[in-house]
């Protein structure tokens, strides 16, 4: 494949962007990452402008308010970036919106192909309904989303990052997890630490929340669960996750999607104990590597420990590793397809 030129625009929470950044030039692609333009810790340059978005954000209604004026404030640098490659075959938005559409209307001309994935279910931010009539291909991970009548949306999931060597296999904990504090996974966190306790396991277990929260939330979670507003990148959390036996996934309510942790379990030869109940209906499932948990039977989990690793066929692993997703959803040859069950 001859080097393709890609826009990336992403969200920046944990410094993801930059490791998918890494995967795509680990792949061959020429990229311009305008993310960082937008980052969620973005300030305002003075009082009297924060002031001003906050009034059109609540008494103006104008949601996008702060999008908008980063872009306004950014906007001759990322056209001088644009200009560094002038023409894109790509553009990749992921979480189309949270960007304003003056942004998308401002790049048409310098991109060929527009392609977006929506990585959280279009019911938790509908707004990015007003978004998917600006792309050529817009994807979607939860098969509940596919019951919309005459939607035009397409199949993907989430995938594992390829690009990254592996760690020597001697983990020293047994068990991972690492999330946002939900008051619904409270009682499932707790009941399965306290489990570990009793039986011997080790947890790098970690529930972030706001720094502001840590002392109301903390006495929520046993003491081997940490709770913190100090967040760690995702690259310390691929190191961490390798550093585990066993990942362990704590479904959050609002979608139905499989999360990272079902495929950097798949990707890392790693065990799973997940409480999402649709992950039988995937093609990866096995029941030696998966445990599919109801929050309540720990005999199933103590039985699920003692199981063998069961090694899939090769091109599971190829089908769900970054190199075959990105190729899947810009419809590069050749790759293995990617679809969602029907549920």
């Amino acid at each position: 494949m001859s080097a393709k030129n890609i826009l990336l625009a992403m969200p920046t929470n944990h410094n993801l962007h930059l490791i998918f950044e890494e995967n795509l030039k680990y792949h061959g692609f020429h990229v311009c990452n305008i993310s960082h333009f937008f980052h969620t810790e973005f300030r305002y340059p003075n009082l009297p402008t924060r002031l001003a978005t906050k009034f059109r954000q609540l008494f103006l209604q104008e949601k996008k308010a702060k999008q908008n004026l980063q872009f306004r404030l950014a906007k001759e640098t990322i056209l001088n970036e644009i200009k560094k490659i002038e023409q894109f075959d790509f553009a990749l938005f992921i979480r189309p919106d949270i960007y304003p559409l003056a942004l998308i209307e401002q790049l048409k001309p310098h991109v060929a192909k527009w392609v977006a994935y929506q990585w959280d279910g279009i019911g938790r931010y509908p707004e990015v309904n007003d978004y998917i009539e600006q792309f050529d291909r817009f994807f979607l991970f939860d098969p509940h989303d596919f019951r919309q009548p005459e939607h035009r949306f397409l199949p993907t999931t989430n995938f594992y990052f390829d690009h990254l060597p592996p760690l020597p296999h001697n983990p020293q904990n047994d068990c991972y997890f690492v999330g946002a504090h939900l008051d619904e996974r409270v009682a499932e966190i707790s009941q399965f630490a306290q489990f570990a306790q009793a039986h011997g396991l080790k947890l790098d277990f970690n529930v972030g929340c706001a720094v502001r929260h840590e002392k109301t939330l903390r006495p929520l979670y046993p003491h081997n669960v940490t709770v913190s507003g100090q967040t760690y990148g995702f690259a310390d959390n691929l190191a961490r996750l390798q550093n585990s036996r066993i990942l362990v996934d704590f479904k959050t309510p609002v979608h139905h999607g499989l999360s990272f942790r079902s495929f950097e379990a798949l990707g890392y030869r790693k065990k799973l104990i997940t409480t999402n109940h649709e992950i039988a209906h995937y093609d990866f499932y096995h029941p030696n590597n998966v445990c599919i948990w109801d929050g309540q039977d720990f005999d199933k989990i103590s039985a699920f420990l003692a199981l063998p690793y069961h090694e899939l066929p090769p091109h599971i692993y190829e089908k769900y590793r970054f190199g075959n997703w990105i190729r899947h959803i810009l419809n590069l040859t050749p790759h293995i397809p990617i679809s969602l069950p029907n549920i």
